[in-house]
């Protein structure tokens, strides 16, 4: 409850005081600029109430399991972490004026190590 708590006090105050824009990515803001912050605080950001309402059911449900199962460090530290590295991939293979936002790179890797160490 306090994660979801302090993660929902900390995207509101992102939400009111700064500018979607700053916050977004795009192959040519991070690797043209060198910008990789970017990678990481556009999974703070949503397209809109449907892209974060269908990100938020398996945020959620994963987000509990991870941190219950295998503790803090690998939700929310290495969720973070791992999510802004796989958006560097992404931002990768993109063409470079695509923008990319939501957290899809953060949930690819919770689901992704949650089912591989819960069977192994």
């Amino acid at each position: 409850i306090l994660v979801g708590l302090v993660s929902f006090l900390i995207l509101t105050l992102v939400f009111w005081r700064v500018d979607p824009a700053d916050l977004s990515a795009s192959g040519e803001l991070v690797f043209g600029k060198q910008e990789y912050w970017r990678a990481f605080t556009t999974s703070l950001l949503h397209a809109d109430l449907n892209h974060l309402g269908q990100n938020a059911i398996f945020f959620t449900g994963l987000a509990v399991l991870l941190n219950n199962y295998f503790g803090w460090f690998v939700f929310p530290v290495l969720s973070f972490i791992a999510g802004g590295l796989v958006n560097l991939m992404v931002l990768k293979i993109y063409p470079p004026g695509v923008t990319l936002v939501g957290i899809s790179g953060v949930i690819y890797f919770m689901a992704a190590f949650w089912m591989t160490l819960y069977v192994c």
